[in-house]
């Protein structure tokens, strides 16, 4: 049956989708409209019986007029001049056009009603009125893409770090559905991606960014200064490593810019980043760090000049230290401190002493940490034990813990990278001078406003920082401040500290298969590649895992044996304060000097070397784990507490390298270094953080270590153009490449994608140690044992190292190799040049 437009309800003017016109709405609504009124009462008024005899009527009046209805209409609605100034058509056509029944005459013209019987269907005007509304929609589009012109405008010479970071899709997304946007457009396109099914249906995906991607491939391809997503996009495909082809191919669908320009933006990027940090190092504090690098350069054609071969370069991050708290520098204050300092050294007894006074945060912090292990076994299910919220658990307090967060993040810029060599001194010397001349301070200017006025903290491996203080030393009696590098303030990094602390646990407590060293656990766990020690590859993170994990499985077997339990899920029977009694025996009993010294007051044919052993080893791998959480959580107060205990483990190790770096810091802190440049390294040069996370925390060699493998491998520069000269070129660019992957990659979510690896389960391990510690009974006494081969016996190197410190010259022989005479005149070429010239004009006169 027909519906009965006549009779339906006057406010059902609705689409399909149940959107009300909000315009005619408002106008039905609004009393003040008499036109409206009139109509609506005629029509309740009207007598449907006679309404079709009075409309032919009116039909057979306008025939004898001359009139029909298109006449009519077309006259009404503004085609004649003379009827647009008739007031009375006026009126009629006002109350047409804002009648209720305007919308429905236009939907019946567009789809007339079908009727009952056979016949043609009434096609009505439908075809005119599509092609009618298409050029609406056209015009309406049109002024659109206009509008939103100052969205999607990017000039492509603007390019930098913020220009592409800056761009936030959701900000777009919401100024294009705005009202001064494009929201016809927006509505059409969600219509063509989504149906209405789709919406329903669908509660996570959208389809907002493909629409987004869709307005901004049109709006690229009216002009191409509105390339500001293409832009970002192009930048990131081709951090990404997508091929030249592939993004010449997107760059005709207009989704990205071309290859050629990628190229240029990239040096751009690289000349921006480079231009900004000259500007910053003038007025904000800075320390630097370089380190080596070795690239693989493979030709496509051989010839004798263009041969596959392994070359090496050195690569340079510059740090800023923009907090707020970041001491003033000065020089001149260095310089007498320093002078000051090098007359003695330290004595060894406050080595000893500041190894008592860490002593007692120690012991505080291994407790809590046999606690965290025991809390952190699944079989203990810390989360429904009765007492989990006792204060017994709380973490022990900091001692000199760095901030964190967005606002401490830490800005960091890579200089070009070169091909110099940095093992030796010559090539160190020319890496000092070429910094120099990337950072715009190398003329003489500069030169002097380096030596008389700056600090520049310089970290590196103890390689790097060997032969930079080897320089220092050697040019102690050049002509100026410059040249003598007072400026320098070497500083060793951590991270190679913390591979040579745990390449002296390895070569200490290794052992055979058949002991109960390292080498045991390697086998049980069947982990490969760890017998031989390497300083290349993953061999420290597996080793330092391992160490982990066999520090775990000993002490869950300490718990057994302390606790006399035999699970340790007995243990949640016993309140938190029990808990912290025990681990307090452990700690006592299982892992600490003084355990040593009581075992070692018993009987030597009595004595258990094995428990010996085990107690030791606890004891030596809870400073470990306690410098490598220190490390992550940015505790420099902590870190500063292990000098001590490093330079006793180093000296009994062997470790003579880092030995010499730890006794020079040692001397710098207690000797060498004012207040402000102590606080300075302390706070910024030990530990950065460009995560913000509380344990984002990593060394400064290892930043650079990062950055290293980005030049290498993340944003390696591949094919026949990977020059030293290209990647010159592009390197300085690489923190803004990373920026904008992590940028783009978070703005659509998939930044948790692809960052790291899901580590597998340690549980099994680490129980499985745990019971095989806990048969043997490696944690009680059982007089009369010893360890059979010699091999498996693990000298004590703290111990060792405190008796060379006391009974032979090891200090002696360092202070011997450090001593030099520094001068401190200041002679300048220019000051040489202006005093020759002086003598030649005498000459002249003569």
């Amino acid at each position: 049956m027909d519906r009965d437009y006549w009779n339906a309800d006057e406010s059902d003017h609705s689409d399909n989708d149940g959107n009300d016109d909000c315009e005619s709405e408002a106008e039905s609504e609004d009393p003040a409209c008499p036109l409206l009124q009139h109509t609506r009462g005629r029509k309740r008024r009207l007598n449907r019986d006679t309404l079709v005899l009075k409309i032919e009527g009116y039909f057979d009046q306008m025939l004898r007029d001359g009139l029909d209805l298109p006449i009519l209409l077309d006259a009404v609605l503004w085609g004649d001049e003379n009827c647009r100034q008739s007031d009375k058509i006026r009126y009629h056509r006002t109350a047409l056009m804002v009648s209720d029944e305007l919308p429905q005459i236009l939907a019946r013209c567009y789809k007339p009603p079908r009727p009952h019987g056979k016949g043609k269907k009434a096609k009505g005007g439908k075809r005119s009125l599509e092609e009618f509304a298409i050029q609406c929609v056209e015009k309406a589009i049109n002024r659109e893409m206009n509008a939103i012109a100052h969205l999607m405008k990017s000039p492509p010479s603007d390019l930098t770090t913020e220009s592409l970071t800056d761009i936030k899709f959701d900000d777009i997304i919401s100024a294009l559905k705005a009202p001064t946007g494009c929201p016809i457009l927006w509505r059409l396109l969600r219509a063509a991606n989504y149906c209405k099914r789709q919406d329903a249906r669908n509660t996570s995906k959208s389809p907002d960014l493909a629409m987004l991607l869709q307005i901004s491939m049109a709006s690229f391809c009216r002009s191409h200064h509105r390339c500001r997503i293409p832009k970002l996009l192009s930048i990131y495909l081709k951090v990404c490593g997508a091929s030249a082809r592939s993004l010449d191919i997107l760059h005709a669908f207009g989704l990205t810019m071309s290859h050629r320009w990628i190229y240029d933006g990239m040096e751009t990027l690289a000349a921006s980043s480079m231009a900004t940090l000259r500007n910053t190092i003038q007025t904000d504090p800075w320390f630097i760090s370089h380190d080596n690098l070795n690239i693989p350069f493979r030709t496509f054609e051989q010839r004798l000049d263009n041969q596959n071969h392994f070359d090496s370069g050195t690569a340079a991050t510059v740090f800023l230290a923009k907090g707020l708290d970041a001491p003033a520098l000065n020089i001149a204050e260095l310089r007498e401190c320093r002078a000051a300092g090098s007359k003695e050294p330290f004595n060894p007894f406050e080595l000893f002493e500041a190894d008592s006074n860490a002593g007692r945060s120690f012991r505080e912090r291994d407790i809590c940490r046999v606690l965290r292990i025991l809390t952190e076994a699944p079989e203990f299910s810390f989360t429904t034990y009765i007492g989990n919220k006792s204060g017994v658990f709380a973490p022990a307090p900091p001692v000199h813990q760095l901030p964190c967060g967005k606002l401490h993040k830490t800005e960091q810029y890579m200089l070009a990278t070169v091909h110099i060599e940095e093992a030796s001194y010559e090539g160190n010397s020319q890496l000092v001078g070429e910094w120099f001349k990337q950072l715009g301070i190398y003329s003489e200017d500069e030169q002097k406003k380096t030596g008389t006025e700056r600090v520049i903290p310089w970290i590196g491996d103890q390689l790097t920082v060997s032969r930079l203080r080897g320089l220092f030393n050697y040019r102690s009696e050049d002509f100026n401040s410059f040249d003598r590098l007072d400026f320098v303030v070497p500083v060793f990094g951590w991270l190679h500290a913390m591979m040579t602390f745990g390449t002296s646990f390895h070569d200490q407590y290794l052992g055979t298969t058949s002991g109960y060293g390292l080498r045991q656990a390697f086998e049980i766990l069947q982990r490969k590649g760890l017998v031989t020690t390497s300083t290349k590859g993953p061999f420290h993170h597996h080793l330092e895992e391992a160490v982990f994990h066999v520090a775990e499985a000993h002490f869950r077997a300490c718990w057994l044996a302390e606790g006399c339990v035999k699970k340790l899920s007995d243990l949640r029977l016993k309140s938190p304060e029990e808990l912290r009694s025990i681990a307090t025996r452990i700690v006592r009993f299982h892992a600490s000097t003084q355990a040593l010294v009581d075992l070692d007051k018993i009987e030597p044919s009595d004595q258990d070397e094995v428990n010996r052993q085990v107690t030791m080893w606890n004891r030596d791998v809870l400073r470990y784990l306690d410098l490598s959480e220190a490390i992550r959580t940015g505790d420099v107060g902590i870190m500063e507490q292990h000098i001590p205990h490093l330079i006793f483990r180093f000296a009994g190790g062997k470790n003579s390298k880092y030995l010499i770096e730890l006794l020079e810091l040692f001397q710098a802190l207690r000797r060498e270094w004012p207040e402000n440049v102590k606080t300075f390294v302390l706070s910024n040069c030990w530990l950065v953080n460009t995560t913000g996370r509380r344990d984002g925390f990593c060394p400064v060699d290892m930043a650079q270590e990062h950055n290293v493998r980005d030049i290498k491998y993340t944003f390696a520069s591949l094919g026949p153009y990977a020059t030293w000269d290209y990647i010159k070129k592009i390197s300085p660019a690489i923190p803004t490449f990373r920026a904008v992957k992590d940028h783009i990659e978070d703005e659509v979510g998939a930044s948790a994608r692809g960052k790291s690896h899901t580590s597998p389960a340690k549980e099994n391990d680490v129980s499985k140690l745990s019971r095989i510690y806990s048969l043997l009974d490696l944690h009680r006494i059982t007089a009369k044992r010893k360890i059979k081969s010699t091999t498996d016996k693990s000298p004590d190197f703290v111990q060792r190292g405190i008796d060379r410190l006391q009974t032979t010259e090891v200090v002696d022989r360092w202070w011997d190799n450090r001593q030099y005479n520094r001068e401190r005149d200041e002679v300048w070429d220019s000051d040489t040049e202006s005093v020759n010239s002086a003598v030649n004009h005498i000459e002249d006169d003569e």
